[in-house]
């Protein structure tokens, strides 16, 4: 009986000696590195206190492998631009104070793997000194398929996530200030083909200057939200927005791809928020202001057959009506095109019918004499050539119209 005791004794104490080695261990680990979720590959620390942490992201990127974590603590000063190269998860300590800075040097982020999670970070300054050619600057460059990226502040960059020519995308839980999603086939130069699964994703869940982002894929007769952030719609047909003020997402405001006989009609977007048609037809365009953009309006990749009328295109960067590459036979009705750079401009587009505009540039606004010759619309004839082809407006407007 006694050596029974003994032996529970001594079993007792044993057990209490390993609850005690344990216990120090989890309290050591705790105290140098965070909890956390149990995941297949290994881990990698940047910032913090750890004897063995990297004080870069780009650093611990170098050194990780395929599968790995690379978790970053917050710092009193931001982290520079990294290039992500392996299929890691890339995990901020807190969203709003783990940040990455671009410091307008380029893309604060550029996501070259596939499988590559980004979260928990704030991404702000992606962007360059020269607008036209820095424009696809981005907080988050996208050029590698089955990305994602989620939970993040991503904040005052040339464009917020830049997703070119890539697939499976799945962006949610985001928050974006003066920033949104552009989703793109090319970049300054080239015109490579175009692809509907280039605009085709999983995007929800997140905010574009505190109000929703909508994105639409595969659906008919939609009735988007006065309240909307920013739009995106990929092969639908009957989307209609109405009154709605869009602005400051740098710089597709509004983007529809492979989308037909939509009505986009008594809304503002301003501030670099232009409308963007990818191979979209048959859409009305109309009563709306488009002020202070890169273009106001850009037809792109075949849109065709679309009416633009009764609108007022404003102080925009470049054109106030932009129309590339086979965006042919659309019609350009009775709309106010001033103080534009260029007011309007093609490229390598045919047979648009430009009829009753007001352009501030019209010759025959400068004397009775001249109201008897048409406006002259210039333009490129073919992409990559000087070229130039010529369009005329034959009856222009002699004042603006009222357009509210």
């Amino acid at each position: 009986m006694r050596k029974n005791r003994g032996m529970k004794g001594f079993a007792f104490g044993i057990f209490l000696l390993f609850l005690g080695t344990g216990f120090q261990s989890a309290l050591a680990q705790k105290t140098e590195q965070p909890v956390l979720p149990s995941v297949k590959g290994n881990w990698w620390y940047v910032g913090g206190s750890g004897p063995r942490n990297y004080t870069t992201i780009q650093d611990a990127i170098n050194a990780s492998s395929d599968g790995d974590t690379v978790f970053v603590y917050d710092d009193s000063s931001p982290y520079r631009s990294v290039v992500v190269n392996k299929s890691i998860h890339l995990l901020g300590e807190h969203t709003n104070t783990t940040i990455i800075d671009g410091e307008n040097k380029g893309d604060a982020v550029w996501i070259q793997s596939e499988r590559v999670v980004l979260s928990n970070f704030t991404i702000t300054h992606g962007d360059g000194e020269d607008l036209l050619r820095d424009f696809f600057r981005a907080g988050v460059r996208i050029t590698a398929s089955n990305v994602t990226i989620k939970h993040n502040s991503i904040r005052d960059n040339r464009k917020g996530i830049l997703g070119l020519r890539v697939t499976n995308l799945t962006i949610c839980d985001n928050c974006f200030f003066h920033d949104g999603v552009t989703l793109s086939p090319y970049e300054n130069e080239g015109r490579p083909a175009i692809s509907p699964e280039y605009f085709d994703h999983t995007i929800q869940n997140n905010v574009v200057n505190g109000k929703p982002l909508y994105y639409f894929k595969n659906q008919t007769q939609i009735t988007v939200p006065a309240d909307a952030g920013q739009v995106i719609a990929v092969n639908c047909a009957q989307l209609f927005l109405r009154n709605a003020s869009i602005h400051e997402v740098d710089d597709a405001g509004m983007i529809l791809a492979f989308c037909s006989a939509c009505t986009i009609e008594h809304s503002s977007f301003f501030d670099h928020a232009m409308v963007w048609l990818f191979r979209s037809d048959h859409t009305l365009i109309q009563g709306n202001t488009l002020e202070n953009n890169l273009h106001g309006l850009c037809l792109d990749y075949g849109s065709t057959a679309n009416v633009i009328q009764s609108n007022t295109f404003s102080q925009n960067q470049m054109a106030g009506v932009m129309m590339e590459y086979y965006s042919n036979e659309n019609r350009i009705l009775q709309n106010n095109l001033m103080q534009n750079d260029y007011n309007s401009y093609t490229k390598q587009s045919f047979k648009n019918r430009w009829n009753e505009n007001y352009w501030h540039d019209w010759l025959g606004l400068q004397s009775a004499i001249l109201r008897f010759f048409p406006k002259l619309i210039v333009g490129q004839l073919f992409e990559g050539h000087r070229i130039p082809s010529v369009n005329f407006d034959w009856n222009p407007a002699s004042e603006p119209y009222d357009i509210t």
